[in-house]
């Protein structure tokens, strides 16, 4: 006969250490929301060294993220090697997707919190610059007017402001950026 049935397994007290864990495991994925929709304020200049437009990062940025990403997840593995190991061996399927999400929720918040804090720390004055239309895409669902360089003569720069500014800006016509440096060094639109 089964003893245990009628009766309740406690549970034990999260330890200091428990929660450190779940913090450290938990935290890329509390600052995603934020980095996402900081980025959205601080858009950056996609000039053709990007690496793709649609990505809109600056090489350097997408370089760094994987490394970044892989030494946290190196941090994650040292602080909880217990969960990692229940992982591997015993664990849920919901405990295997939330560490396969990980990474890939890792690359978009370092993404995103570089590109906020790239503009968000940004004090450098606005520079202003006359530029004309040389072109327009669509890249995905989302038009953007290719634009001469105002830094690099002969290059080209992808401008995303929507069906109604693309409309308004015909090939030819003079178009006026203004753009901040960057903390990071990645310029972006600050009009």
């Amino acid at each position: 006969m089964n003893n245990h049935i009628g009766k309740t397994n406690p549970k034990k007290p999260m330890t200091p250490m428990t929660m450190v864990r779940w913090a450290v495991l938990l935290f890329p994925l509390a600052l995603l929301p934020i980095a996402v929709l900081g980025a959205g304020r601080y858009p950056l200049v996609l000039r053709e060294e990007t690496i793709s437009p649609i990505v809109g990062a600056p090489k350097l940025l997408v370089y760094i993220s994987p490394i970044i990403t892989l030494a946290y997840l190196g941090l994650i593995i040292l602080v909880s090697r217990q969960q990692a190991s229940d992982f591997i061996h015993k664990g849920s399927y919901q405990s295997r997707g939330l560490w396969l999400m990980l990474p890939l929720t890792l690359l978009f918040t370092t993404w995103g919190a570089g590109q906020t804090l790239n503009g968000m720390l940004d004090f450098s004055q606005p520079q202003y610059f006359q530029t004309v239309v040389i072109g327009s895409t669509h890249i995905s669902s989302t038009p953007y007017i290719k634009v001469q360089d105002w830094n690099h003569r002969g290059k080209f720069v992808y401008v995303d402001r929507g069906q109604e500014f693309l409309e308004k800006h015909p090939i030819g016509s003079t178009l006026f950026v203004s753009t901040k440096r960057g903390i990071f060094g990645y310029e972006w639109y600050c009009q």
